[in-house]
């Protein structure tokens, strides 16, 4: 018996390489693992692969729901009824309008006055603080306004500096430079004194001439006819007047606050006239008269009070009647027409003494009215909306012919597809739209 070598005991040695791994058949496509996450093993006996098996728990294919639908049908239903409830119409008007070029003279007041008038004053105060640099003793005279009446003569009077006037209780305030006094003036049988407006001066300081409202004589006519019929009345309170320890600021600056308090006191009361001047009135701007004056300093913790006070006072036109006396020289419907540029015209007053220098006591005047006035006829919305509502649009023209106030109408109406205006009035908007004629 042959001897057996271990090389042939043992199988064959078999060579093993990656290039030797039996590979599963190609399938068309690309693989994908399974959903459950695994990745699949090798198909090493080529075997079809195992179908991919379904979740159980899968949800069914939803049912059709009708509300998906319903729900848009019924929202365009309710849009499409909604146009129809709340729809509205817009009507555009051009009112008749027309320039007139007026250059009148106007009576204003008196008897035979074509417009009344009325004079509109305000009073303001402005103040400012200022460090305190020093201290001084001072002495201050009192001071205040009066109006002088000549009740004489219809000659003028002068009255030279420092001509006194005395109060009843003896305190003498004088005038600090020379002025002549208007005459009396005769119209309708009826005769009107004379005035003026000045500022006077205590004879002496001190707060004992600190005085309200009262009368003067002028003592410098004793024993002449016109002691009896020249006198005066204050038109504010004397005050002012003071004798003691002040503090001061430094040299030249209080006369500089002064200076700058006078500059805003002007806007302050240009603003305030304007501001409660009524509104069926206008202001006549060139008939304003502002006058001012220093008011003691105050103390005020360790700092000083400056102020300065001022008065103004212009005359007042009622409107409506203003326009319609204007209106009626043009047009023969004036009652209907209303004035929208009355600001803007020209007032000048004929010179007269009483108004260059006190408003408060005239009792007419002429006044020169000049300038291109624009007259609008005045629509009546409401009317129109009555007239409107619930009738076709195509009849728009024709619904309007009565309205002689009226140069053009133009209307529209929403939903677009609506044909008639509403029927509520109030869904009916006037919009006017103002063109201009030249006369």
């Amino acid at each position: 018996m042959s001897k057996q070598v271990v090389q042939d005991i043992l199988p064959p040695k078999e060579e093993r390489s990656i290039r030797k791994i039996p590979l599963p058949e190609k399938r068309s496509g690309s693989f994908r693992p399974q959903q459950t996450g695994r990745i699949p093993e090798s198909n090493t006996n080529n075997q079809p692969p195992t179908p991919i098996s379904y979740n159980k728990n899968r949800q069914a294919p939803r049912k059709f729901k009708i509300w998906k639908v319903l729900v848009p049908i019924l929202l365009l239903l309710v849009i499409f009824l909604g146009l129809f409830a709340f729809g509205k119409a817009e009507v555009e008007i051009t009112p008749r309008k027309l320039s007139y070029d007026v250059d009148t003279t106007i009576t204003v007041g008196g008897e035979e006055g074509i417009l009344p008038f009325q004079i509109k004053t305000v009073t303001n105060e402005v103040s400012r603080e200022a460090e305190s640099t020093g201290e001084e003793t001072v002495e201050r005279r009192a001071s205040g306004e009066i109006i002088i009446f000549n009740n004489h003569s219809s000659k003028s009077q002068p009255l030279i500096k420092n001509t006194r006037f005395e109060t009843p209780g003896g305190l003498i305030y004088r005038i600090n430079e020379s002025i002549t006094v208007p005459g009396t003036t005769e119209k309708g049988g009826k005769t009107t004194p004379g005035q003026l407006k000045v500022m006077v001066y205590a004879d002496s300081p001190g707060e004992d001439y600190n005085v309200g409202l009262t009368d003067f004589t002028i003592p410098g006519f004793k024993g002449l006819p016109q002691y009896n019929n020249f006198f005066a009345r204050s038109s504010t309170e004397m005050s002012g007047g003071f004798i003691g320890k002040v503090k001061t600021v430094g040299e030249g600056a209080e006369e500089t606050i002064r200076q700058e308090l006078r500059v805003e006191l002007q806007t302050t009361l240009k603003n305030s006239i304007i501001a409660e001047t009524p509104e069926n009135y206008i202001l006549l701007p060139l008939s304003v008269r502002t006058s001012s004056v220093s008011l003691p300093t105050e103390e005020k913790g360790g700092m000083v009070v400056i102020k300065e006070k001022g008065t103004l006072s212009g005359i007042i036109l009622p409107r409506n009647e203003l326009q319609n006396y204007i209106s009626s020289n043009i047009v023969s419907d004036a009652s209907e027409t209303k004035i929208t540029n009355l600001e803007v015209l020209s007032y000048e007053i004929v010179d007269q003494p009483e108004y260059r220098e006190d408003l408060e006591n005239m009792e007419s005047f002429e006044m020169k009215l000049k300038g291109k006035a624009v007259i609008v006829w005045v629509v009546s919305e409401e009317e129109i909306r009555s007239k409107l509502a619930g009738t076709p649009k195509k009849n728009l023209k024709e619904n309007l012919t009565q309205f002689t106030s009226i140069e053009r109408a133009e209307a529209i109406l929403k939903p677009f597809w609506k044909r008639k205006f509403p029927k509520n009035p109030e869904k009916i908007e006037i919009k006017i739209i103002a063109e201009e004629k030249t006369l």
